[in-house]
């Protein structure tokens, strides 16, 4: 069995870096990177702008999912 290290979801996009708001779509993307696993996760204008128009191999990344951003509970 492997053990993969990913990272939790983001509260920022990467693409643009604005703040996921509370059900709003996200998409995460996973790139292999020197025997390790980088996720970046990117706000849906990101996506249609930025990765959805060709294969995640001509962008690099090797796996991807959409969620729903839910904002963690008040302190």
């Amino acid at each position: 069995m492997n053990d993969w290290n990913i990272q939790s979801r983001s509260r920022l996009c990467h693409g643009c870096d604005n703040a996921f708001e509370d059900q709003q779509i996200y998409h995460s993307l996973l790139f292999s990177q020197k025997g390790t696993y980088e996720r970046q996760d990117v706000c849906n204008t990101c996506w249609k702008g930025q990765f959805s128009d060709t294969s995640g191999a001509a962008k690099g990344f090797i796996s991807h999912w959409q969620g729903r951003y839910q904002s963690p509970p008040p302190p």
